[in-house]
């Protein structure tokens, strides 16, 4: 029987492995329904976990496959290497899949290598993954349902019982007859577990994944984890899967908890791990690239600034001669006072040139301003430079047509 099943891009990977597990605990009239295939339970009645897994030696190899055992109680059996036969109905399934949908397939590959003068097949594919993937359900299907396994030894009691050697009906005469070692787990239970994992921390600015990205879940937030943190980091375990970068999981004694990435880190949205690891790359590359032309800044900037408290100090030395600590504050808040004054008058906005927008010609005009000021300039003879400084800037405005 095909418990599961995963058409997608991945090459022969730990990945695509995941891919058809969560498959094969998936309920398969809903799985099917999602493509607009009606079926009953008894056509394709999968959606449990073995006792164990005969698998090749690339998928689940070491630490994967421990973690299958760790999770699921799953015994992982590891095929020699280039030994197809020992998986013989597995692999003609493949061939028997080739042969019933190849002939209708457009762009299938029919052989290896094209010669001169040969069409290209690519230009013949029209199938999207999804229209696809519906073919390989139907041919899963049949298999289930109407293959004949001659390669399949039946025992005594099979050929006592008359089964029929098509997987439904070894399945169902096996389920009750033989019970098996089935388990079943919820499907977020398994891709939870499936799911790769890192450690990370509860900082005050979030949970910190990598590389200075942090995300955010709602129970950290009702229980005060960022305040908490302020008194120091707390390490914690996270699963996330490569594929996404929008959420991770963060594991607790009770579960999980969903978190999400945080809006300022809306960069790293809906790419990949790898993806996000190649932009920091590049970013850490750029980084170095610049750092002679940042470490020269640096150094011209920290002269320029010695340079000048170096002259002011030897200007000092030169104005003041021994110099006590007494002389040197005695007239502060005076000298203060003076520079400040100075710096005012320094400062004040003195414009050249205004012109009167309003004026349509030429001709000086004697606005009413013009005769306040006057008037203001009689009325206080005899006032301190300052305010005559200014009443004579005002004098000079007005005389060059401003208003």
């Amino acid at each position: 029987m095909v418990a599961g099943l995963y058409v997608g891009m991945e090459n022969a990977s730990w990945r695509g492995a995941t891919m058809a597990m969560v498959n094969t605990i998936t309920d398969k009239v809903k799985f099917c329904a999602e493509y607009g295939i009606p079926i009953t339970e008894d056509q394709w009645p999968v959606h449990h976990f073995p006792d164990s897994i005969f698998a090749d030696r690339g998928e689940f190899k070491g630490y994967k496959a421990e973690q299958l055992n760790r999770s699921f109680g799953i015994r992982i059996e590891i095929a020699p290497p280039y030994r197809a036969d020992l998986k013989g109905i597995i692999e003609q399934f493949f061939r028997v899949t080739n042969r019933r949908i190849k002939p209708f397939i457009p762009g299938s590959v029919t052989k290896e290598g094209l010669k001169r003068g040969e069409r290209d097949y690519r230009l013949d594919a029209t199938l999207t993954l999804k229209e696809f993937t519906k073919i390989i359900i139907r041919s899963v299907l049949l298999h289930n349902n109407s293959h004949w396994i001659n390669k399949y030894k039946p025992d005594a009691d099979i050929i006592a019982n008359d089964v029929q050697l098509i997987p439904k009906h070894l399945w169902s005469w096996g389920i009750r007859n033989r019970s098996g070692q089935l388990k079943y787990f919820s499907e977020d239970y398994v891709k939870l577990q499936l799911m790769e994992r890192k450690k990370g921390s509860i900082t005050k600015m979030g949970i910190h994944f990598e590389r200075d990205v942090y995300y955010n879940c709602e129970r950290a937030e009702k229980e005060g984890w960022y305040q908490d943190a302020a008194f120091g980091s707390k390490e914690v375990s996270l699963a996330y899967d490569p594929r996404s970068m929008n959420q991770i999981y963060l594991l607790t004694n009770d579960g999980f908890e969903v978190c999400y990435l945080l809006d300022h880190y809306e960069t790293y949205s809906d790419i990949s791990y790898e993806e996000f690891q190649v932009m920091k790359d590049i970013q850490e590359i750029n980084k170095r690239k610049g750092e002679k032309e940042r470490t020269e800044e640096n150094y011209n900037y920290e002269n320029a600034i010695l340079d000048e408290i170096n002259k002011s100090v030897k200007r000092s030395k030169e104005e003041t001669e021994n110099p006590n600590k007494t002389e040197k504050i005695k007239h502060i808040r005076e000298n203060r006072r003076d520079e400040k004054e100075e710096n005012r008058k320094n400062e004040a906005f003195i414009l050249e040139e205004v012109q009167d927008m309003k004026s349509t010609n030429n001709s000086k005009n004697i606005s009413k301003s013009e005769i306040e000021v006057k008037k203001v300039e009689d009325d206080n003879e005899g006032l301190s430079p300052e305010l005559d400084f200014l009443q004579q800037l005002q004098k000079e405005l007005f005389s060059k047509d401003a208003y």
